[in-house]
């Protein structure tokens, strides 16, 4: 087994200083050229709850939602099959903290408490997992697994607390990057993020608000986060009071992101080539996100990364979920960025 260690510089990265953000209202037409939607299909067998992950294939949509459970939609919104089951029998899985897909050969891998096992695209446990190592997410990109190792409880590996640990498909450790640091409130910041553009990998970390771009053997600062003079993410309690990036969205022009600073949430833009930095206001209700003035509906939150731009979530339904009677799956809303900032 091939094990290394990452010990190179890392190269200074553009600093986006949020304090220096200018606050407005943005339209989303300002920049997206169309929204599209698909309606998720009710079915008895996938009532879903609350949506924590979205993944969109060249034809189907994979969804994990709040009961832990992932299932599979056409491109239509079609309801296709769940992956694998809960339970302690062979293949099963306990809980889902993460999912990720191998498009090429049409698996799934399932995040679980001390496993990550493989299922075909139907949902089939193919018969194989390894261990997990405690990650809380992870990624698959061209033969390899990214995973995340939480700063509470990281992998050791030699004497050293690591971040991020490189798999091979066989579930066999061969590099590991970023050196993990605890600090107080660790256990309540948002497990990192990784994010696949094309065949690149990128990661965001939101403990010291760094987004960082990933090879097998390297690690490459591309954009930090900032509050003014700190040079450091410093909380002053276990709540989160400071300045706390959850997610970045990379384009080829724009960033988009969201953040929470002293608990209070935001939606971020950074324009590449003008280096502006831009705090989206709430409306009139005090909903924070993009006006919707192509179809006039919900302002709209960039919750799931596309390579075309960014998907919504609008939950259309009127009663509980765990109430049979007019349970609704929710609409995904469709924001189709305008061709400079994406291509």
């Amino acid at each position: 087994m091939l094990l290394t260690f990452s010990c190179q510089k890392i190269r200074e990265a553009p600093l986006i200083d949020i304090k220096k953000a200018k606050f407005h209202i943005e339209k989303i037409s300002a920049i997206a050229d169309s929204i599209g939607y698909i309606q998720l299909e009710t079915d008895s067998g996938c009532l879903i709850r609350n949506i924590r992950q979205l993944y969109i294939s060249n034809d189907r949509i994979f969804v994990r939602d709040q009961q832990q459970k992932v299932f599979v939609f056409d491109l239509h919104g079609g309801f296709l099959n769940e992956i694998g089951a809960k339970g302690k029998g062979p293949g099963e899985y306990i809980y889902v903290y993460d999912f990720a897909l191998d498009n090429e050969r049409k698996k799934i891998y399932l995040l679980d408490v001390k496993y990550i096992r493989e299922y075909d695209y139907s949902g089939t446990f193919t018969g194989r997992s390894f261990k997990s190592y405690g990650f809380y997410s992870f990624i698959f990109n061209r033969g390899l697994f990214y995973c995340y190792s939480p700063p509470e409880i990281p992998v050791r590996i030699k004497g050293r607390n690591m971040k991020i640990v490189i798999m091979n498909d066989a579930g066999e450790v061969i590099h590991t990057l970023l050196p993990a640091r605890t600090v107080e409130g660790a256990m309540f910041v948002t497990p990192g993020n990784f994010y696949l553009k094309g065949r690149k990998v990128f990661f965001l970390d939101s403990q010291d608000n760094v987004f960082f771009e990933l090879d097998s053997l390297s690690v490459k600062e591309k954009y930090v986060f900032r509050y003014g003079k700190k040079k450091k993410n410093e909380r002053k309690s276990l709540y989160g009071k400071g300045l706390e990036v959850k997610h970045v969205f990379n384009y080829k022009t724009l960033l988009i992101f969201d953040y929470t600073l002293d608990n209070e949430w935001f939606i971020g833009l950074y324009k590449k080539s003008e280096g502006g930095i831009y705090c989206i206001g709430k409306n009139e209700k005090g909903d924070i996100g993009f006006i919707d003035d192509f179809g006039e509906g919900p302002v709209i939150y960039p919750r799931f990364f596309t390579d075309f731009g960014f998907i919504d979530v609008v939950d259309i339904r009127k009663k509980d979920v765990t109430d049979p009677v007019d349970a609704e799956n929710p609409q995904l809303r469709l924001v189709y960025l305008k061709k400079q900032y994406c291509l």
